[in-house]
């Protein structure tokens, strides 16, 4: 079973601008990153790193903005393993130049990441596991950031049933309790990603 790769873990993979998106060429990161070693992937379909939870439409939209508008983009996506594994993954996709300067296919730079999807924070919220650090409520990144959904952990750290907080802008049930220490720091984890 392929290891989940040292946060920071680099690899380089150029695709064609057709359609297709075949890997034209890619760096030895790709084994540390995901098990397959450059001649693996040359010649195959980026969507060969593709599974169950990738959002392949996200990423062949910013392959095609790169290839086509000339537009780089940065997004966060679960890429898969040799041997089916997850590996949380931040993609960045910029257009590609041959020696001539002309474009010629896009660079897609891929960097493992301790960071989580929506979708992963959900299930954990929903489970509310207290043995490992899980999210205890998911907030909005729209204004006023009203709470999406909380735990009973969560609830109970704030001191109000979940079901009275769920809606709530964070900004109205935070204000009493803003000394709160496990609080602070549950807020400083979630700032730096973790």
């Amino acid at each position: 079973m392929l290891e989940k790769s040292p946060i920071g873990t680099r690899a380089v993979v150029i695709v064609s601008s057709n359609t297709g998106h075949q890997v034209l060429m890619c760096d030895n990161g790709l084994q540390a990153l995901l098990d397959y070693n450059p001649d693996e992937a040359v010649g195959r379909s980026i969507r060969f790193l593709f599974g169950p939870e990738t959002d392949a439409p996200a990423i062949l939209s910013a392959v095609k903005s790169a290839t086509s508008l000339q537009h780089p983009t940065t997004q966060h996506a679960i890429l898969y393993g040799r041997h089916g594994d997850a590996q949380n993954t931040v993609v960045t996709c910029a257009p590609y130049y041959d020696a001539a300067g002309a474009p010629s296919g896009c660079l897609v730079a891929l960097e493992a990441s301790a960071a989580i999807t929506t979708q992963q924070a959900l299930r954990e919220c929903a489970a509310g596991d207290e043995s490992t650090q899980s999210a205890m409520l998911l907030v909005s990144a729209e204004p006023p950031h009203p709470i999406q959904t909380i735990n009973g952990t969560g609830a109970a750290l704030l001191g109000t049933p979940a079901a009275q907080l769920c809606g709530r802008p964070l900004c109205t049930v935070l204000a009493p309790r803003a000394d709160d220490p496990r609080l602070d720091a549950a807020i400083r984890a979630a700032r730096d990603g973790r």
